[in-house]
């Protein structure tokens, strides 16, 4: 009976296997359950961070869209915020109140989903078990050492099906409706912060579950390991820390995300950024979306 626990495995894993990746069934049911019982479930959380540490790349920072990989292929974050954070450059401003609570909101849906899959994780205890806040650092993983990377997954879930074990990574991201109604897949910045994730943590699947706000709707895609994609994140992450050795700033990359970054004040990106709109921000991204379509094809 094979089994899909780990990278290597996808070298002659069933696809069949790769669909029993989920985690909305096992939450519906529980839901339903929860109909016809009186269940108090204890949900905590931590809300706000007291800044990254120096010396390390955020895998969330690289998988955002404020800039590109280095062979233009892949959203990745911008190589020269990744210099200020890594070299521990002050950073300015802080979350205005409204953004403050979209990021506590998102941290409440967090637990929330992850309060649901242990508890039916723990009712099936004989094939199920999950495990949230997967946390990789330096200080504990081989090759986050290697590449000073740091965050953690925000869970990892076993289960024993008829056709093997399976093991997989979860990242639940909360969303608008507008965001939602465009969704039909895994976003691509979301696809780097996962690859992050698979390789330090050796997970050959990376379930991705998006939550609607809004109304609470909810749909996964599953992200199989991509060597390509994370070869992308090795360049550039060698890329900035080169730089960092000598004390030389990377290229700016110049985008919609200048305007809100926090490392603007030491960046000075040019002034003509006030201008930008949501119009560059879609094209941005869809560009990128292009071109990760184009490199699994």
């Amino acid at each position: 009976m094979p089994d899909l626990t780990s990278i290597a495995h996808l070298e002659k894993v069933d696809k069949h296997m790769i669909k029993q990746a989920s985690v909305v069934d096992r939450i519906e049911a529980h839901l339903e359950d929860m109909n016809a019982l009186i269940v108090k479930i204890p949900v905590e959380f931590t809300l706000g961070n007291a800044g990254r540490p120096k010396g390390v790349f955020s895998a969330s920072m690289i998988g955002e869209i404020s800039g590109k990989s280095l062979n233009n292929r892949y959203p990745m974050g911008c190589g020269r915020k990744l210099f200020y954070a890594y070299t521990g450059t002050t950073s300015a401003g802080a979350w205005e109140p409204r953004l403050r609570r979209r990021l506590d909101e998102g941290t409440a849906v967090h637990a929330l989903v992850q309060t649901y899959l242990h508890e039916f994780a723990r009712e099936n205890a004989d094939t199920d078990h999950f495990e949230s806040e997967a946390r990789v650092s330096p200080d504990t993983n081989e090759v986050a050492d290697r590449y000073d990377l740091s965050g953690h997954a925000d869970g990892i879930y076993t289960v024993v099906t008829p056709k093997g074990k399976l093991r997989f990574g979860l990242e639940i991201k909360s969303i608008s409706m507008d965001g939602f109604k465009a969704t039909s897949g895994p976003h691509p910045e979301h696809l780097i912060q996962g690859t992050i994730y698979q390789k330090c943590l050796d997970l050959p699947l990376m379930l991705f579950l998006y939550w609607n706000v809004n109304d609470c709707q909810v749909a996964e895609y599953i992200q199989v390991f991509d060597e390509a994609r994370w070869e992308a994140v090795v360049a550039k992450v060698d890329y900035v820390r080169s730089k960092a050795l000598v004390d030389e700033m990377p290229e700016q990359e110049v985008t919609f995300s200048c305007r809100t970054c926090q490392y603007k004040g030491a960046c000075k990106p040019p002034r003509s950024l006030g201008r930008l709109d949501r119009n560059v921000h879609s094209a941005f991204r869809n560009s990128m979306v292009t071109a990760s379509r184009e490199t699994k094809e």
